[in-house]
């Protein structure tokens, strides 16, 4: 039943980096799929203020990380990857070290990179804690290969895909690097190092994803990466997605460009300039290529390989807009090979209905594949990279499937890169990981299980608390722990969401795909368990079991459902509308987002909806309350009860979508009458998720944001980074295992992570003993026109010390003198809103506050 079920959603999930862009714009156009729609409403597009500001709040967390100590950043600590690694993540690049073919590295398309030295027995993360963890391309120096070049950005060519941070150098081999340029890109799709001069690199962008941009095209760099030179440009709405450089005569180069642009409402993938272009003086002049190329203006992705031994012999794979069969979509059109070096082209004849290979071998989705590959030693040893993959051995006159097909779950759906290997061997990566192809033995095998899912939410299961439970983008739901990282359980298909399981009895749990398609396991088999329940529903549709009744569930549309009983399914509607009126515009239909039962009420209820309402119910036979006014005009990311007072509950938004950056976190203690901003000094990014931690009186609490997950204990007050090592990504969804004394996190990127609690529960104090003890604390935060200074120095014999305020990007904003030995005042009223930091010079201590 599971694999029946996987093959109905899978056509759904597929789409999960789908096209979106302006109407008006060159080209045919794609309406946004549902998933990306749902991204869009709870994140926003990254444009460029946003993408600048994240890099903002990572760097000023490093420098202060690195230059201060004392209580200010971080519970300390190490963050445990739980899993799961079987069930892999997209594999956007392969990179082999030219002289050792056991040394390999992989970049995933939003969980960084890893190296193996062995061949894939063991890997290690080599990128984790950059500011961009979506990689496009891996390159070696040939000359050198202990030089490296990662390049940032999602290049898969759908809507929502990450915006990256440039390119970076390594010179140890991957074990550390630094950034070298064109973060301005945003998505680097290729990389290629000179093979005689290691001052030569090349850079191919695909640029910006939402809107025109100049930094688009092919850039050189004669100095190793220090500085580089635009040496291609079409226009603001056209990049470059793949290249080719000879390689006995390197000044000659091919590349492809590629109209690409998304904006809020449509996706261009294709387009008047999608062409080939040829270079032989190293990129000065350019000529475009003509002769036997489609040259009307339809032309969608392109991409090129070429045969290294015998390197005047090209190919060419286009993917146009067209009907395939019965099916409209980007399909594969054609294949074309040259023998000069690109003067000429002959269309091979690939595609059709005797040769074995169909159009539609890419699903319509054809700008979702980046790559073609052709053996370096035989021009007639052809791969196509799609949904499936297909080898032609015959120079693309006859074609078989190469690999089993996705629905055997053997090799998994969506092949991205490919790399030939001596002795016939070749290595493919897919949306599901890194595959090795043995030519010895005519098998395939998965030679990594690294945890880079995508994970919307994370579950604590009561009746086997060593487990973790999540609801993973394009991989359904599952369960394991770290000791099992390898063998996690495939337990529901689709895209996975919420999981729960009823408290003393292990046979009765719930799954969900997308759209609230509720699942409940019972009696030894799945059933549907949505009956009754109607409207607008969540992508991520929000359901729980009662606290005070497990038997009992409440359920979230555009109306509040509760079932009273889990021997079958037959939701009735508690509340009214609640998404009216609309106060937040949103791109999907108007739903809940969120809902909570009080821990110390069933009656208490309280919802939040993705146009900006929040209302509440004491008892909701008797009504609900409208309880959105003092609340900020955004998205409503999250809602919760307090453990300590029916009439305490928290609130967290994201106003990205409306060009609003500031972190939200609201609390109440009159049931919404009043709210009061609890944000502190949070990083002014998105708060996706709060998490009250039921023992200590409400007074910690913990945050899953845009870079990671932050934590309260005197009420959010002052808030810190969670863990040493996390790194810089979305968290959507945290929850505590309370058997284990754990907290779990449902990453983005880097599957379900887990913390111990008991870190953020104890007062951690940092002192040098090198130093004398100095102390201070500032209040209020946020401050509006003056910050008020307790501070002491006991042991010192100095009447006066020092301080400095310093802006968020490094810039001294104010100087000056505390001269009271236990307090003084500051009047900030003139600094523009903001975070800043308060340090006293010569002490390796800083506080961190909001200007409003």
């Amino acid at each position: 039943m599971f694999k029946a079920f996987l093959a109905l959603t899978f056509g759904l999930t597929l789409m999960q980096c789908a096209p979106g862009v302006p109407e008006g714009a060159p080209g045919l156009s794609d309406p946004i799929p549902p998933d990306d729609l749902h991204l869009v409403d709870k994140m926003g597009i990254p444009d460029k203020a946003f993408l600048d500001q994240v890099a903002l709040e990572i760097e000023s967390f490093k420098r202060e990380a690195n230059t201060y100590r004392g209580p200010s950043s971080v519970y300390p600590g190490k963050w445990s990857v739980e899993g799961p690694g079987n069930l892999g993540g997209r594999v956007n690049t392969i990179a082999v070290h030219p002289e050792n073919e056991d040394i390999l590295f992989i970049g995933f398309s939003h969980g960084g990179a890893y190296r193996t030295l062995d061949g894939g027995k063991n890997w290690a993360p080599v990128f984790d804690q950059e500011a961009s963890l979506y990689v496009s391309d891996i390159a070696f120096d040939p000359s050198d290969p202990n030089t490296m070049y990662l390049g940032t950005g999602d290049h898969s060519g759908g809507f929502y895909c990450g915006q990256g941070a440039g390119i970076y150098k390594s010179t140890n081999l991957g074990q550390s690097w630094s950034y070298t340029g064109l973060k301005e890109t945003r998505v680097i799709s290729e990389i290629a190092v000179h093979p005689f001069k290691s001052s030569v690199v090349y850079a191919s962008a695909i640029g910006y994803s939402y809107g025109k941009d100049e930094h688009r095209g092919l850039y050189r760099s004669d100095d190793a990466g220090k500085t580089w030179t635009k040496v291609f440009y079409l226009n603001d709405s056209t990049g470059v997605t793949d290249f080719e450089i000879h390689p006995t005569h390197p000044d000659t180069l091919l590349l492809a460009s590629w109209n690409k642009l998304g904006l809020n409402h449509r996706s261009i993938v294709n387009g008047p300039d999608g062409q080939i272009f040829k270079s032989t003086d190293g990129g000065k002049q350019w000529k475009k290529l003509t002769q036997g190329l489609p040259s009307d203006s339809l032309n969608g992705r392109i991409a090129l390989a070429m045969v290294h031994s015998q390197p005047n012999v090209i190919y060419a794979r286009y993917v146009r807009y067209f009907t395939c069969g019965r099916s409209a979509g980007h399909h594969l059109y054609a294949i074309y090979r040259s023998n000069d070096g690109g003067e000429t082209w002959t269309d091979i004849k690939a595609v059709g209905e005797n040769t074995g290979l169909n159009c539609n071998c890419m699903g319509g989705f054809g700008w979702y594949f980046h790559h073609m590959a052709v053996n370096p030693n035989d021009p007639n040893d052809l791969f196509v990279l799609g949904v499936d993959l297909f080898r032609s051995r015959d120079g693309g006159k006859n074609w078989e499937p190469a690999a089993p097909f996705w629905d055997s779950y053997e090799v998994h759906a969506d092949k991205h890169d490919l790399v030939y290997l001596n002795h016939g061997d070749v290595l493919l990566g897919t949306d599901g990981g890194l595959y090795r192809y043995s030519n010895s033995y005519d098998l395939w095998a998965d030679i990594e299980d690294i945890p880079t899912n995508q994970v919307y939410r994370v579950a604590y299961n009561p009746n086997n608390p060593q487990l973790y439970y999540g609801g993973l983008q394009d991989n359904g739901s599952t369960g394991g722990n770290r000791s099992s990282i390898s063998t996690w359980e495939r337990i529901f298909g689709g895209d996975g969401f919420q999981m729960d399981f009823k408290p003393g009895d292990p046979n009765i749990y719930y799954a969900e795909y997308q759209n609230g398609n509720i699942w409940q396991y019972a009696k030894g088999s799945w059933d549907a368990f949505s009956n009754g329940i109607k409207g607008s529903k969540n992508w991520d549709f929000p359901y729980m079991l009662s606290r005070h009744n497990p038997s009992k569930m409440l359920a979230g549309s555009n109306r509040v459902y509760a079932n009273p009983s889990d021997t079958g399914a037959h939701f009735v509607a508690i509340s009214p509308d609640l998404t009216v009126p609309a106060r937040y515009p949103s791109r999907s239909g108007p739903s809940i987002t969120s809902l909570d039962e009080s821990p110390l009420d069933d009656r208490v209820i309280i919802a939040g909806t993705i146009n900006g309402n929040v209302w509440r119910t004491y008892n909701y036979d008797q009504g609900w309350e409208d309880v959105s006014s003092g609340l900020p005009v955004a998205y409503i990311s999250s809602v919760k009860c307090s453990y300590v007072n029916s009439t305490h509950f928290y609130v967290t938004l994201s106003g990205h979508r409306g060009n609003d950056f500031n972190a939200y976190v609201y609390k109440t203690t009159d049931g919404g009458k009043s709210w009061n901003s609890i944000h502190g000094d949070l990083p002014r990014l998105p708060v996706y998720d709060i998490l009250v931690y039921p023992h200590r009186n409400d007074s910690v609490l913990i945050a899953g944001n845009h870079l990671g997950v932050y934590a309260t204990t005197d009420g959010g007050q002052h808030w810190r980074r969670v863990g040493d090592d996390m790194p810089f990504i979305e968290v959507f969804d945290l929850a505590i295992n309370e058997k284990q004394n754990t907290l779990a996190a449902a990453t983005y990127g880097k599957s379900i992570m887990s913390f111990p609690i008991g870190n953020i529960l104890r007062t951690v104090v940092s002192t040098d003993p090198s130093e004398e003890s100095v102390s201070f604390t500032a209040f209020p935060n946020p401050a509006s026109d003056k910050l008020h200074i307790s501070h002491s120095w006991p042991n010192s014999k100095q009447e006066a010390l020092q301080f400095q305020i310093i802006r968020q990007d490094g810039r001294q904003m104010m100087k000056g003198i505390l001269e009271n030995r236990t307090g003084s005042t500051i009047v900030i009223d003139h600094l523009q809103p903001g975070s800043y930091y308060l340090f006293l010079e010569g002490r390796k201590q800083a506080f961190r506050f909001a200007k409003l």
